[in-house]
């Protein structure tokens, strides 16, 4: 029993010299001491809670709004690549992209007019279609933003932005005659681009005297014939007649299309007294092979009066029927001044045509009425 009792103790004492030291006391928040029933027993200290400020207490530099913000800007360049791209599912998505970018109330100062000039045609197209919506003629800021585009690379900018020249002041329009003319005299450029230059030099008259040379070589060389036609009508009220008559009379006699045939010798009714100076090449045209080309010419020489006579009586000789009846005709409106050609309209009494025979003692009866 004595020698188990040894034992024991020198196990007890063997372990106690093994065990790890406590860990100090560390003192309580508090100026006081704890007070605990057992000095030997040390409570662990309580960590104090973590406070996270708000997040517009952050300052900017450690926000991370970096990653939302370029998912906004990304946003915004899609929707405007939507309305721009040629592959766009219609009308619908378009409204819709719009709807979108109207929500965002982009600052076109640091937003939209950069994005003019971005490298994607799709997002220019769309930019541009984007602000043709807002466009207001008295904003200054959104003129000068088009007038630029006259000069981007893409043909379908360069349109929208004459879609908003369209409503410019007439003196701002002025300023932007030079970009005009290239547009105009480029035989590379759509059709369409060109046609919105003429509707605008139309628009002007004689203001846009200054973009009758492009005009006239336009009506003369575009492969498009409605484009020619819209250039003689657009020339004839921007230039002056003597500037104008040269150009009309070759069109009329030279163009291989009726249309645009046609119209010269209608705008020449246009050019006063100054388009006598046109009467042979009327004359000329009053044997086309189109029948509306010959009216025109035939009605435009009745405004010469006297003047158109002998042209008239030349045409009576014609192998073509509607010519010779043309001539019949416009010499009877004629009247009085007519009245050299009596002897000849008598004679038609025997022309083949029943028309022209009819016309011809119609033309004879008025011409001495109005003796």
């Amino acid at each position: 029993m004595k020698y188990r009792l040894v034992i024991v103790t020198v196990l007890w004492l063997f372990s106690a010299c093994r065990q790890e030291p406590s860990p100090p006391v560390v003192p309580a928040a508090s100026e006081e001491e704890p007070t605990t029933s057992n000095p030997s027993v040390v409570e662990p200290p309580v960590a104090s809670p973590v406070r996270v400020p708000p997040a517009e207490a952050v300052p900017p530099e450690v926000r991370d709004d970096a990653a939302p913000a370029a998912r906004v800007r990304q946003d915004i360049l899609d929707h405007l690549a939507a309305i721009g791209r040629d592959d766009a599912s219609g009308q619908a998505s378009t409204t819709a992209a719009v709807e979108y970018l109207d929500l965002q109330q982009l600052d076109r100062q640091q937003t939209l007019f950069p994005l003019l000039e971005h490298a994607d045609v799709s997002i220019r197209l769309g930019t541009a279609f984007y602000l043709l919506g807002q466009f207001r003629a008295n904003d200054v800021e959104a003129v000068a933003a088009f007038t630029r585009l006259l000069t981007d690379a893409d043909s379908r900018v360069r349109g929208i932005a004459l879609q908003a020249m369209s409503q410019f002041e007439r003196a701002d329009i002025v300023d932007t005659f030079a970009e005009l003319s290239r547009i105009l005299s480029n035989p590379d450029e759509p059709s369409a681009t060109r046609s919105a230059v003429v509707r605008i030099a139309s628009r002007l008259g004689r203001d846009a005297a200054p973009l009758l040379p492009a005009l006239t070589s336009a009506a003369k060389s575009a492969d498009d014939e409605r484009l020619r036609v819209a250039c003689v009508v657009a020339a004839s009220r921007v230039g002056a007649a003597a500037d104008v008559i040269p150009l009309l009379s070759e069109v009329l006699t030279q163009d291989a299309s009726p249309q645009v045939r046609r119209a010269a010798a209608q705008r020449l009714a246009h050019q006063g007294s100054a388009a006598v100076d046109a009467a042979d090449s009327l004359g000329q045209a009053m044997e086309d092979d189109d029948v509306a080309v010959v009216q025109a010419a035939g009605e435009t020489l009745a405004e010469f009066g006297g003047a158109a006579v002998p042209i008239l009586m030349a045409r009576l000789e014609s192998t073509k029927a509607p010519t010779r009846r043309m001539a019949v005709f416009v010499l009877g409106q004629l009247g009085s001044p007519a009245r050299p050609a009596l002897p000849r309209l008598r004679e038609l009494a025997d022309d083949p045509d029943p028309q022209v025979r009819q016309l011809a003692a119609l033309a004879v009866q008025d011409i001495q009425a109005a003796q």
